[in-house]
């Protein structure tokens, strides 16, 4: 898909998907160890595949859209998705812990912001927003957090 700020409201609504299921696997566990520990890790695993997802979806994102909301550390999402993908075993564990527990909490409220804006000044469909809104693919986000 080309890269226009019209493309980048579903891979917005990509990473608050992300955010909303890594919270939902991690919440349980108040240390590094006992998220990596659980379920035989499966659920530390998850949490890693969908912040490789989000770096992913960060990558997809306009040029536009990334010069405007300089405020989000656009490459740091990147390249720690590069770090997942090729030293997933010399990850450090509280750094993901951390990552988890305290970055994506700010990433969620500027995604948020970022549709909300986009939304308003016409340059996401507010279509396709609504259709996201009934599609299963996107039900772990809380759409009620969108004030426009």
């Amino acid at each position: 898909m080309l890269k226009s700020i019209k493309n980048d409201l579903l891979y917005l609504l990509g990473i608050l998907s992300a955010i909303a299921k890594i919270k939902k696997y991690s919440e349980a566990y108040k240390s590094p160890e006992k998220l990596f520990e659980a379920n035989e890790q499966l659920n530390y695993n998850a949490c890693l595949n969908l912040l490789s997802f989000i770096g992913e979806n960060a990558n997809k994102l306009s040029d536009k859209l990334k010069s405007t909301y300089k405020e989000i550390e656009w490459d740091k999402i990147i390249n720690f998705r590069n770090r997942v993908v090729h030293d997933y075993q010399g990850l450090d564990v509280f750094l993901v812990y951390q990552i988890i527990s305290e970055n994506l909490y700010k990433l969620e409220i500027s995604v948020c912001k970022i549709i909300e804006n986009e939304l308003q000044s016409g340059n996401f469909d507010k279509t396709e927003y609504t259709i996201a809104k009934d599609d299963e693919y996107y039900k772990f986000i809380d759409f009620s957090k969108f004030k426009f």
